[in-house]
């Protein structure tokens, strides 16, 4: 059995972050910082990808520069009921990145530093100890004073040693499609694009449309958003997005639709415990208002672990 003083349960912004801070705080932990995920980086992750300008600042603060291929976004054009339409030109608003690529050059800063990162590694049981706790994978066990919850939306840190497994609180389905397959010109004049007109036919949401690029390919990722006390089935959001993708003349047959849930912190529920914390989307109300940006698991993961922080 290794021993390790933190044992951090998911490598993406959220863990990354946690351990970029903590190394930042105590380099003398480098080699004591675990960060282990069953998947392997680079990974496909579905997610729009919006950096609003404090997820920035903190990264500024870690001295991590943006490096990877990203769109910065200046200008955003909101629709709403009855027809009124709202543009709004106030720069760095948003910088759009790939998941695969951004969580990848975390993980390699936080390896750079002195974290140690196993991937393709699934944790398989927590147990708690008198000193800390015990933890389980397919591969070996840690013992550690101190388990860091950043596995996700469907945390197994908080299943197994917290409880409150949530129930998500609302649902989003997106695609990708290149920009010159539409006649969409939100690319073009860095803008991103946010629909709540579909609200009069019940929906408790909006559409966006958000630029990015993809293997150096311009793109526009449309999304529908919803909150989960609706009516409204799966069919009905393709239907709103099929109807978006139809107004910027985009082919609706090729896009390859995706749909995750949205989870989002519940006031009352724990995030910490003995010997344990949780960093992740769950543990900031922001995602349950736009969940197309990337806010909530780089911030939390960088005030969870600054001056005053638990």
């Amino acid at each position: 059995m290794l021993s390790r003083d933190v044992v951090i349960v998911g490598s993406g912004p959220a863990g990354t972050a946690t351990a970029l801070n903590l190394l930042k705080a105590d380099p003398a932990l480098a080699g004591d910082i675990l960060l282990l995920d069953k998947a392997v980086h680079p990974r496909e992750k579905i997610c729009a990808g919006g950096l609003i300008p404090h997820t920035l600042d903190c990264l500024n603060e870690l001295d991590i520069p943006l490096a990877v291929p990203h769109v910065r976004v200046d200008r955003a054009f909101v629709r709403v009921p009855p027809g009124r339409e709202v543009s709004c030109e106030d720069g760095g608003m948003c910088s759009i990145v790939r998941r695969d690529a951004f969580d990848f050059s975390l993980v390699q800063a936080a390896r750079a530093r002195g974290a140690e990162i196993r991937e393709g590694e699934k944790v398989l049981e927590l147990i708690r100890e008198p000193a800390g706790i015990r933890v389980v994978t397919d591969k070996e066990t840690y013992q550690t004073r101190v388990v860091v919850g950043a596995d996700g939306s469907g945390s197994r840190v908080r299943r197994q040693l917290i409880g409150e497994d949530p129930s998500p609180v609302g649902k989003a389905i997106m695609c990708d499609v290149p920009v010159a397959e539409t006649c969409w010109d939100g690319f073009l004049t860095q803008r991103y694009d946010f629909n709540f007109t579909p609200v009069t036919q019940g929906l408790k949401g909006y559409l966006w449309a958000f630029p990015c690029l993809i293997n150096e390919v311009p793109h526009v990722n449309i999304g529908i958003y919803s909150l989960g006390d609706t009516h409204l089935s799966n069919t009905d959001l393709q239907c709103f997005l099929i109807n978006e993708l139809i107004s910027l003349k985009s082919p609706v047959p090729s896009p390859k639709f995706r749909a995750f849930p949205i989870y989002s912190y519940v006031p009352g529920r724990s995030l910490a415990a003995l010997h344990i914390v949780l960093s992740c989307r769950l543990c900031e109300p922001g995602n349950l208002i736009f969940p197309s940006t990337l806010r909530p698991s780089v911030v939390h993961g960088w005030a969870r672990n600054s001056p005053g922080s638990i």
